[in-house]
């Protein structure tokens, strides 16, 4: 007679079921986003020290919001290929600097902008005006003036040296007039 150990039966199931869907999640990580385990680091460092209540997967979801954005606003990917596209006629060398600015730009932000709304130095916000102004910087041929004062006010931001308020669409383009309605 054979005796059928259900509870080992069912940890061994469990166990494969577990295994399948992390191997899931893992594939399903979007080729377009930097890899999942650095924004896996970043929010274990920032729950150790306290920075984040949010879950692991509430975080994640956060991160692929920030770069493909939202039926109703781009994200950072969209946002960077816009600055992108229009640097085609620019040296490689300065297409690949941008690249590069404005991938590392782009996980500076949403390392931080992942976090509980709580916690976050920059918001929802700073987000839609730097989108703004990268727009406006393309149309007036000012890309790297502008990404040069982005990397200035995220740097701040984050080791709170500017407050997340000052960030307004008059700090990038003092010279326009908001006032038209």
């Amino acid at each position: 007679m054979i005796i059928v150990n259900k509870p080992l039966i069912a940890c061994i199931i469990c166990l494969f079921l577990s295994a399948c869907h992390t191997t899931s999640q893992k594939d399903t990580w979007p080729d377009n986003i930097p890899d999942k385990s650095i924004f896996i680091a970043a929010y274990n460092q920032q729950v150790l020290i306290g920075e984040n209540e949010a879950s692991l997967n509430t975080h994640l979801l956060w991160v692929k919001r920030f770069y493909r954005g939202l039926s109703i606003y781009p994200g950072w990917n969209d946002m960077s290929k816009t600055v992108l596209d229009n640097l085609v006629d620019e040296p490689i060398e300065t297409q690949a600097d941008a690249s590069k600015r404005l991938k590392d730009l782009g996980l500076k932000i949403c390392i931080e902008w992942a976090k509980a709304n709580d916690k976050r130095k920059i918001d929802s916000a700073n987000i839609n005006t730097w989108g703004i102004g990268l727009r406006k910087a393309v149309k007036q041929d000012q890309i790297f003036p502008y990404i040069e004062q982005l990397e200035r006010d995220v740097e701040a931001l984050i080791a709170g040296q500017l407050d997340m308020r000052a960030i307004t669409s008059e700090r990038y383009h003092p010279e326009e007039d908001y006032n038209d309605f």
